[in-house]
């Protein structure tokens, strides 16, 4: 049913996809309406309890969104995911709150942010698309909606929704435009600091295997992502500096090795994406090199 469904949904042509997207109350005809709820549904089977179930509409929903309808570069859907998935991640951490310390309640909210995050991981440009400005409302984009809604994430004490709200934070970083324009570019550096300044602020302890690793990647992406163009500047901002020191310390001898591991990479990512000022870099300055 759930490649039937991919079937149709992939064969829509953009005279029919825009007018499902744009349409809305009484305007909405019966086929546009029931081209929405095919979509739903295939959404709502990404959370599925059921891991074939669940793989296999992330798959389809994936490849609906990597093909859009010629000649559009981005899928008008995508926007729909977005704003759905901001949607499922409030309500899942309201229920996950709402739950704590409940002996003997199945914590639904739980199951289903462990599984949005991991079919989020396949789909991060959803939030980074051209046409995501589309989504923007009183209190953002989606983008910065779902960007809050993971840096929060660490509250609720979950390991493993830390892990995954860290790696989805991460491609987020890993998809940026190399040619956008430079207004948007300083805008993004100015997100990207904010974010930067949030992860520095809740660092793990060395010796938290679980969630030093993905934190050190994530870190490192966001000061990428705030001070690409560092290498243009006379000097290296101190915040750069501190993240390179505050990396440093996880390659300890008391970190296991996938902590060390992480902080190489996370270092490495540092020194090779234009975060330091070249002309300290040749002539040694600042005392650091």
């Amino acid at each position: 049913m759930i490649t039937i469904f991919g079937a149709i949904l992939a064969s829509l042509d953009q005279g029919m996809i825009q007018p499902t997207i744009m349409t809305l109350g009484s305007a909405a005809t019966s086929t546009s309406i029931s081209i929405r709820q095919i979509f739903s549904t295939l959404l709502e089977l990404t959370l599925d309890p059921r891991p074939k179930v669940r793989k296999r509409a992330g798959e389809v929903v994936k490849s609906i969104l990597d093909t859009p309808p010629f000649p559009l570069a981005v899928h008008p859907w995508s926007i729909l995911v977005a704003e759905w998935s901001c949607t499922v991640v409030a309500q899942s951490a309201d229920a996950v709150g709402q739950s704590a310390g409940k002996k003997g309640v199945a914590n639904n909210g739980t199951e289903r942010l462990i599984h949005l995050l991991a079919f989020l991981r396949t789909t991060p440009s959803i939030f980074t698309a051209p046409n995501e400005d589309r989504g923007k409302s009183s209190e953002g984009s989606t983008l910065e909606t779902m960007t809050r809604y993971l840096l929060a994430m660490p509250k609720l004490s979950n390991p493993y929704l830390t892990q995954a709200s860290y790696q989805l934070l991460t491609s987020f970083f890993s998809v940026e435009d190399e040619e956008e324009e430079e207004d948007v570019a300083e805008r993004r550096r100015a997100k990207s600091k904010n974010v930067l300044s949030t992860l520095v602020q809740a660092a793990p302890l060395k010796n938290d295997v679980q969630i030093a690793p993905y934190w050190l990647a994530v870190v490192a992406a966001a000061c990428a992502s705030a001070f690409s163009d560092t290498y243009k500047s006379s000097t290296t901002p101190k915040d750069v500096l501190d993240v390179w020191n505050l990396v440093w310390t996880y390659l300890d001898s008391s970190c296991a090795a996938a902590t060390h591991e992480a902080a190489a990479d996370a270092l490495m990512l540092l020194a090779s994406s234009g975060c330091f000022s070249t002309s300290e870099l040749q002539t040694g300055g600042n005392g650091f090199y």
